[in-house]
């Protein structure tokens, strides 16, 4: 790696005297950058020729080399020449300096202003054109400079992306794809920054570590809703998913995690609530699998397709079901042997039910909800409760995803 502010004695290229030791200083320095005086073509050597001559003799790829890297700011300021404390010789040596990633930061914004989840920024610069900067997220960093480089292997382009916002809403996606890809869910990963030039490594930055989020629920919610045995809680997922838990606290006040609606990638992910400077419980990505799954009330909430960035997933049912504008079944704080009744008469159609801060979701005289214990489904004429519920019929054209559920 080259070292931050070269020191040279005179000037080296065109018209410069061209001190040996100063000569392979910047001759060291161009190759570090991706500019190595001997590929410069003979074509282009005769097409540039010195104007001045030189007091020592250099070789005119390495004026070419000079010229070239000069050429990445633009018009104006192409003469060849590196002189001491020079801009250009300030330009070779941010360009030949590793980047420095700064601690990654798992925010809480992760849609309010669409933060995309991780506050990734850098301290450094590289020039402005010619140049690619990549994010590699792995198990292990192991380029080096001067390796070839493959940018398909894990690695994120953020080249046009401002150092204070590498990820972003719009590119977290490929994020969380080469997080899938790598089996990195609920593991850290290995992040670093990468420049490149020609598929060529320049420089590789410092090594942070980031806390991966949990693996996602795959598949459309609507199975949770099939007729799946008692004890499944894993709504028909995967074998190799870790289990839906009950992640609410333990006296049943809510504070379970909940899903990023709406999906990424057909992907729903699980996040844990977090008290915002705005006043408001924002989530952010669950990174331990002991937060893998719901509560009552995210659970109904995240069926439905409810955001929960709206804030009525906070207190009890009644506020969920006022939110999609639910129609009163003239079914409030009726007993068991009531409620019976009715799904008997109306044993068709999706309906949210509550007692105090228990929710659950109805669907064809069928009970879903997720309690102590994880997901079930009880058939309404196989339920014994203890407390009298609520009962009304949501607008299911009112949420994000209801088409997720084939309601």
């Amino acid at each position: 790696m080259a070292q931050v502010a070269t020191q040279i004695v005179a000037s080296v290229g065109k018209g410069g005297k061209n001190l040996p030791e100063d000569l392979k200083k910047i001759q060291d320095l161009l190759r570090e950058v991706g500019f190595d005086p001997a590929a410069c073509s003979p074509a282009a050597l005769m097409s540039n020729p010195p104007s001045v001559p030189a007091s020592f003799p250099v070789d005119q790829g390495t004026i070419t080399a000079i010229e070239n890297f000069q050429r990445l700011w633009g018009a104006g300021g192409v003469d060849g020449r590196v002189d001491p404390n020079g801009t250009t010789l300030k330009r070779l040596d941010a360009a030949a300096s590793p980047l420095f990633l700064k601690p990654i930061v798992h925010n809480s914004h992760l849609k309010v202003p669409k933060q995309g989840g991780y506050a990734v920024s850098y301290e450094g610069s590289i020039p402005p054109s010619g140049y690619q900067l990549y994010l590699s997220v792995s198990r292990g960093a192991c380029i080096t400079s001067g390796d070839q480089f493959d940018p398909s292997s894990g690695c994120i382009d953020v080249t046009k992306r401002p150092k204070n916002d590498l990820i972003c809403w719009d590119n977290l996606p490929d994020l969380l794809t080469i997080i899938g890809q790598q089996g990195l869910w609920s593991s850290p990963a290995t992040v670093a920054l990468c420049v490149t030039r020609n598929r060529m490594v320049i420089s590789y930055s410092n090594v942070q570590f980031m806390s991966c989020p949990i693996k996602p629920f795959a598949g459309r919610l609507r199975s949770c809703l099939e007729a799946v045995s008692a004890d499944h809680y894993n709504f028909g997922e995967d074998g190799g998913s870790p289990p839906l838990l009950y992640t609410g606290n333990p006296n049943g006040s809510g504070g379970g995690s909940f899903l990023l609606i709406p999906p990424i990638d057909g992907d729903y992910y699980f996040l844990t609530p977090t008290a915002c400077t705005d006043g408001n419980a924002h989530g952010r990505f669950a990174v331990a699998n002991d937060r893998r799954g719901l509560d009552c009330i995210t659970f109904v909430g995240g069926v439905l397709g409810v955001d929960a960035d709206t804030g009525n997933m906070a207190n009890t049912g009644k506020e969920l079901a006022e939110y999609l504008q639910s129609e009163s079944c003239n079914m409030e704080n009726k007993s068991g042997d009531e409620l019976k009744q009715f799904f008997s008469d109306h044993p068709d159609g999706t309906y949210i039910m509550w007692s105090g801060g228990h929710v659950v979701l109805v669907v064809d005289a069928v009970i879903h909800e997720f309690t102590f214990g994880g997901y079930k489904r009880t058939a309404i004429e196989n339920w014994s409760p203890t407390k009298k519920y609520s009962v009304r019929k949501p607008h299911l054209d009112l949420v994000g995803d209801s088409s997720a559920m084939n309601l």
